[in-house]
Protein backbone atom coordinates (compact mmCIF):
# COMPACT_ATOMS: atom_id res chain seq x y z
CA UNK A 1 0.00 0.00 0.00
CA UNK A 2 1.89 3.46 -1.15
CA UNK A 3 2.09 6.30 1.05
CA UNK A 4 -1.32 7.96 -0.88
CA UNK A 5 -3.56 5.40 0.18
CA UNK A 6 -2.20 5.08 3.69
CA UNK A 7 -2.73 8.60 4.04
CA UNK A 8 -6.36 8.40 2.59
CA UNK A 9 -7.22 6.03 4.80
CA UNK A 10 -5.79 7.32 8.04
CA UNK A 11 -8.13 10.60 7.08
CA UNK A 12 -11.19 7.99 6.67
CA UNK A 13 -10.98 6.75 10.08
CA UNK A 14 -10.38 10.14 11.59
CA UNK A 15 -13.33 11.45 9.95
CA UNK A 16 -15.81 8.77 10.79
CA UNK A 17 -14.60 8.90 14.32
CA UNK A 18 -14.97 13.30 14.12
CA UNK A 19 -18.63 13.22 15.31
CA UNK A 20 -19.32 14.77 18.15
CA UNK A 21 -22.65 15.51 20.52
CA UNK A 22 -24.68 13.30 17.92
CA UNK A 23 -27.18 12.58 20.05
CA UNK A 24 -31.21 13.11 19.86
CA UNK A 25 -32.97 16.01 20.09
CA UNK A 26 -33.96 17.78 23.81
CA UNK A 27 -37.69 18.68 23.46
CA UNK A 28 -39.26 21.66 25.43
CA UNK A 29 -42.78 21.50 26.21
CA UNK A 30 -45.31 24.08 26.85
CA UNK A 31 -48.73 23.10 27.37
CA UNK A 32 -51.98 25.23 27.29
CA UNK A 33 -55.63 23.75 28.24
CA UNK A 34 -57.69 26.63 25.93
CA UNK A 35 -61.15 24.89 26.51
CA UNK A 36 -62.45 22.19 28.57
CA UNK A 37 -65.83 21.28 29.13
CA UNK A 38 -66.87 21.05 32.89
CA UNK A 39 -68.43 17.76 32.48
CA UNK A 40 -65.43 15.92 30.43
CA UNK A 41 -63.72 13.79 32.34
CA UNK A 42 -61.18 10.89 31.33
CA UNK A 43 -63.80 8.51 32.85
CA UNK A 44 -66.11 9.73 30.10
CA UNK A 45 -63.75 9.14 27.25
CA UNK A 46 -62.84 5.46 28.73
CA UNK A 47 -66.91 4.86 29.05
CA UNK A 48 -67.64 6.05 25.88
CA UNK A 49 -64.81 5.72 22.91
CA UNK A 50 -62.36 7.60 21.06
CA UNK A 51 -62.13 8.01 17.23
CA UNK A 52 -58.93 9.05 15.92
CA UNK A 53 -59.61 11.57 13.24
CA UNK A 54 -56.49 12.68 12.06
CA UNK A 55 -53.69 15.18 11.75
CA UNK A 56 -54.73 18.45 9.70
CA UNK A 57 -53.70 21.66 9.17
CA UNK A 58 -54.30 24.75 6.88
CA UNK A 59 -50.31 26.11 7.14
CA UNK A 60 -48.62 22.69 5.51
CA UNK A 61 -50.03 20.69 2.89
CA UNK A 62 -50.57 17.37 3.71
CA UNK A 63 -50.44 14.85 1.81
CA UNK A 64 -52.94 11.85 2.13
CA UNK A 65 -50.43 9.47 3.27
CA UNK A 66 -48.30 12.54 5.36
CA UNK A 67 -52.33 12.51 7.14
CA UNK A 68 -52.50 8.60 7.42
CA UNK A 69 -48.66 8.12 8.47
CA UNK A 70 -48.82 11.21 11.32
CA UNK A 71 -52.65 9.99 12.35
CA UNK A 72 -50.91 6.71 12.99
CA UNK A 73 -48.10 7.87 15.32
CA UNK A 74 -50.92 9.67 17.08
CA UNK A 75 -53.07 6.29 17.95
CA UNK A 76 -50.06 4.34 18.42
CA UNK A 77 -48.61 6.92 20.86
CA UNK A 78 -52.10 7.20 22.73
CA UNK A 79 -52.11 3.58 22.84
CA UNK A 80 -48.81 3.16 24.36
CA UNK A 81 -49.32 6.07 26.81
CA UNK A 82 -53.39 6.11 27.70
CA UNK A 83 -54.00 4.26 31.92
CA UNK A 84 -56.05 1.81 31.39
CA UNK A 85 -56.30 2.15 27.79
CA UNK A 86 -57.81 -1.80 27.43
CA UNK A 87 -60.83 -0.61 28.54
CA UNK A 88 -61.20 2.28 26.13
CA UNK A 89 -62.91 1.26 22.48
CA UNK A 90 -60.70 3.23 20.17
CA UNK A 91 -61.36 3.17 16.50
CA UNK A 92 -57.63 4.00 14.57
CA UNK A 93 -57.93 6.07 11.37
CA UNK A 94 -57.46 3.49 9.35
CA UNK A 95 -60.95 2.00 10.73
CA UNK A 96 -62.51 5.21 10.01
CA UNK A 97 -61.20 4.89 6.39
CA UNK A 98 -62.98 1.35 6.29
CA UNK A 99 -66.37 2.47 7.90
CA UNK A 100 -66.95 6.04 6.01
CA UNK A 101 -64.82 5.10 2.64
CA UNK A 102 -61.91 7.07 1.52
CA UNK A 103 -63.62 9.91 -0.33
CA UNK A 104 -65.87 10.99 2.61
CA UNK A 105 -62.70 10.94 4.95
CA UNK A 106 -60.60 13.00 3.26
CA UNK A 107 -63.26 15.41 1.98
CA UNK A 108 -63.76 15.68 6.18
CA UNK A 109 -59.91 16.08 6.94
CA UNK A 110 -59.90 18.75 3.66
CA UNK A 111 -62.88 20.94 5.14
CA UNK A 112 -61.18 20.52 8.97
CA UNK A 113 -57.89 22.11 7.47
CA UNK A 114 -59.60 25.49 6.14
CA UNK A 115 -62.96 25.58 8.59
CA UNK A 116 -61.70 23.70 12.13
CA UNK A 117 -65.35 22.11 11.28
CA UNK A 118 -66.47 19.22 10.07
CA UNK A 119 -69.49 18.51 7.76
CA UNK A 120 -72.92 17.71 9.08
CA UNK A 121 -73.50 15.27 6.67
CA UNK A 122 -70.72 13.48 7.27
CA UNK A 123 -71.43 13.73 11.37
CA UNK A 124 -74.26 11.92 10.63
CA UNK A 125 -72.70 9.13 8.25
CA UNK A 126 -69.96 8.86 11.53
CA UNK A 127 -72.83 8.48 13.57
CA UNK A 128 -74.36 5.49 11.62
CA UNK A 129 -71.18 3.46 11.03
CA UNK A 130 -69.80 3.48 14.57
CA UNK A 131 -72.15 3.73 17.48
CA UNK A 132 -69.44 2.52 20.03
CA UNK A 133 -67.40 5.48 20.11
CA UNK A 134 -68.85 9.20 21.14
CA UNK A 135 -65.77 11.25 20.84
CA UNK A 136 -63.52 12.39 17.85
CA UNK A 137 -60.03 13.62 18.11
CA UNK A 138 -58.69 15.98 15.45
CA UNK A 139 -54.71 17.19 15.62
CA UNK A 140 -54.11 20.58 14.47
CA UNK A 141 -50.66 22.23 13.00
CA UNK A 142 -51.12 25.92 13.76
CA UNK A 143 -47.29 26.47 13.47
CA UNK A 144 -44.36 25.06 12.22
CA UNK A 145 -40.52 26.46 12.03
CA UNK A 146 -37.37 25.29 11.82
CA UNK A 147 -34.11 27.31 12.62
CA UNK A 148 -30.42 26.41 11.40
CA UNK A 149 -27.95 28.31 13.90
CA UNK A 150 -24.90 26.13 12.43
CA UNK A 151 -21.50 27.59 12.07
CA UNK A 152 -17.75 26.86 11.39
CA UNK A 153 -14.39 27.11 12.65
CA UNK A 154 -10.86 26.31 11.19
CA UNK A 155 -8.23 24.55 13.55
CA UNK A 156 -5.34 23.51 13.30
CA UNK A 157 -4.53 19.75 14.17
CA UNK A 158 -0.76 19.03 15.92
CA UNK A 159 0.22 17.82 12.32
CA UNK A 160 -0.40 21.36 11.22
CA UNK A 161 -3.21 20.50 8.74
CA UNK A 162 -6.08 23.16 8.83
CA UNK A 163 -9.56 21.07 9.05
CA UNK A 164 -13.01 22.97 9.73
CA UNK A 165 -14.95 22.33 12.47
CA UNK A 166 -18.62 22.64 11.80
CA UNK A 167 -21.49 22.90 14.66
CA UNK A 168 -24.51 22.27 13.56
CA UNK A 169 -27.71 23.62 15.95
CA UNK A 170 -30.85 22.91 14.86
CA UNK A 171 -34.03 24.17 16.62
CA UNK A 172 -37.32 22.39 15.59
CA UNK A 173 -41.01 24.64 16.29
CA UNK A 174 -44.14 22.78 16.32
CA UNK A 175 -47.44 23.98 17.76
CA UNK A 176 -50.66 21.56 17.41
CA UNK A 177 -53.92 22.08 18.98
CA UNK A 178 -55.98 18.95 20.01
CA UNK A 179 -59.73 18.96 19.78
CA UNK A 180 -61.77 16.63 21.01
CA UNK A 181 -65.77 16.63 19.72
CA UNK A 182 -68.79 14.76 20.71
CA UNK A 183 -70.21 13.27 18.22
CA UNK A 184 -74.22 13.32 19.24
CA UNK A 185 -74.12 16.60 20.38
CA UNK A 186 -72.13 17.94 17.80
CA UNK A 187 -70.13 20.05 20.56
CA UNK A 188 -66.18 20.99 21.57
CA UNK A 189 -65.08 19.03 24.81
CA UNK A 190 -61.61 19.91 24.74
CA UNK A 191 -58.82 22.18 23.02
CA UNK A 192 -55.76 21.62 24.36
CA UNK A 193 -52.50 23.54 22.31
CA UNK A 194 -49.36 21.81 23.10
CA UNK A 195 -45.93 23.93 21.76
CA UNK A 196 -42.81 21.67 21.75
CA UNK A 197 -39.15 23.39 20.87
CA UNK A 198 -37.02 20.36 19.81
CA UNK A 199 -33.20 21.35 20.05
CA UNK A 200 -29.75 19.17 18.44
CA UNK A 201 -26.51 20.06 18.57
CA UNK A 202 -24.06 18.22 16.59
CA UNK A 203 -20.18 18.83 15.62
CA UNK A 204 -18.73 17.38 12.77
CA UNK A 205 -14.80 18.31 11.30
CA UNK A 206 -13.79 17.89 7.83
CA UNK A 207 -10.80 18.79 5.86
CA UNK A 208 -10.74 22.06 3.81
CA UNK A 209 -10.37 20.95 0.67
CA UNK A 210 -12.89 20.92 -1.98
CA UNK A 211 -12.71 17.65 -2.59
CA UNK A 212 -11.71 16.51 0.22
CA UNK A 213 -14.53 18.28 1.66
CA UNK A 214 -17.04 16.69 -0.63
CA UNK A 215 -15.60 13.31 -0.16
CA UNK A 216 -15.89 13.91 3.91
CA UNK A 217 -19.34 15.12 3.98
CA UNK A 218 -20.59 12.22 1.74
CA UNK A 219 -19.28 9.58 3.85
CA UNK A 220 -20.74 11.41 7.15
CA UNK A 221 -23.77 11.54 5.49
CA UNK A 222 -23.69 7.70 4.81
CA UNK A 223 -22.63 6.93 8.22
CA UNK A 224 -24.87 9.36 10.59
CA UNK A 225 -27.70 10.96 8.15
CA UNK A 226 -28.21 14.63 7.99
CA UNK A 227 -26.59 16.75 10.55
CA UNK A 228 -28.29 17.51 13.74
CA UNK A 229 -31.21 16.17 12.25
CA UNK A 230 -34.95 16.43 14.08
CA UNK A 231 -37.68 15.47 11.58
CA UNK A 232 -41.20 16.37 12.01
CA UNK A 233 -42.51 12.32 13.87
CA UNK A 234 -40.42 12.56 16.61
CA UNK A 235 -41.69 16.02 17.60
CA UNK A 236 -45.20 14.94 17.04
CA UNK A 237 -44.49 11.82 19.44
CA UNK A 238 -43.36 14.22 22.22
CA UNK A 239 -46.47 16.59 21.47
CA UNK A 240 -48.54 13.12 21.60
CA UNK A 241 -47.35 11.88 24.78
CA UNK A 242 -47.70 14.97 26.75
CA UNK A 243 -51.55 15.17 25.52
CA UNK A 244 -52.07 11.39 26.45
CA UNK A 245 -50.37 12.44 29.73
CA UNK A 246 -52.79 15.57 30.10
CA UNK A 247 -55.95 13.29 29.22
CA UNK A 248 -54.94 10.77 32.25
CA UNK A 249 -54.98 13.61 34.16
CA UNK A 250 -58.77 14.46 34.03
Amino acid sequence: MNCFKIKNLTYFFIIISTVFCSCGANHYLNNNIIYKDADFTYNHLKNKGLIIGGMSSKLIDLKNKERINYSSILSNTLLEELKDVHNIHIINTHQLIVEIGNENYFEMMDNFDMKKTVNEEIVHLIRDKISNAKYILFAYIKNENIFDNSHEEYIEDEGEEENIETEYQKTYLLNIEFLMYEILQERLVLSNVIHNVAKRTETRATRTGFLELFIDNLIQSILYGEPAEINREEVLIKISEQFAQNLNNM
